[in-house]
């Protein structure tokens, strides 16, 4: 059996979310940026609280920030802007976020962070005039996922998990990669191809096996 590991390699992306619409999704570890157009904000802004849920994530008045529970020591707010900064995204930071100034609330923010992933591309077992190659992953918590293949050094094509080969196929190596609802994953180190006979083995072959 044949195994290759697909490595989900982290980015170090920044993104922003826009206040109210669909869910974003974020991959564990990376930063998230909340920011609200503070253009329609109403004016003078003399506190400021964002949430998480029902919990307190920082508090800012004039007199300095607080920051609470696990957002302590990895959040930043600033308070011009009302941009909160969250980096070292976990799980457990899935949910709703909302912001309140003193004049009241100004949005909410959907969250959903999902987690790293590590694949494997292996073969079916018993490969011989022809196989399968499946690329794998703990998937749970990223659907839905897309897969991708290329064939030596040619262009990427959609495909389905497995991907059916025969001893007719002529690429010496094929990799794969996902695509989740945040990113395209780094591409897997390539695999050789199974089945595949460089030119001229089999006349090689025959030619040993001649007798007189």
């Amino acid at each position: 059996k044949i195994t290759m590991t697909l490595i989900f390699l982290h980015n170090k992306f920044l993104f922003f979310v826009a206040a109210q619409g669909e869910p974003k999704y974020f991959e564990v570890g990376t930063p998230l940026t909340l920011e609200p157009d503070v253009s329609t904000v109403q004016q003078p802004i003399n506190s400021i609280r964002w949430k998480y849920g029902t919990a307190l994530v920082v508090d800012w008045d004039p007199s300095g920030h607080t920051y609470y529970g696990s957002f302590r020591g990895r959040t930043t707010l600033d308070p011009q802007t009302l941009r909160l900064v969250i980096n070292r995204l976990t799980l457990a930071d899935s949910g709703q976020f909302s912001v309140e100034t003193n004049l009241g609330t100004v949005g909410t923010h959907e969250v959903k962070v999902i987690s790293k992933c590590v694949c494997l591309i292996k073969t079916q077992p018993l490969c011989d005039v022809s196989c399968a190659l499946k690329c794998t992953a703990d998937t749970q918590d990223l659907r839905p996922v897309s897969y991708e293949w290329k064939e030596d050094e040619g262009e990427w094509t959609e495909g389905d998990e497995l991907k059916n080969i025969s001893s007719s196929d002529t690429p010496e190596k094929f990799s794969c990669r996902l695509k989740t609802r945040v990113r395209t994953s780094n591409t897997s180190l390539p695999m050789e191809n199974p089945l595949y006979k460089p030119p001229g083995t089999e006349e090689s072959c025959l030619e040993h096996n001649v007798t007189v």
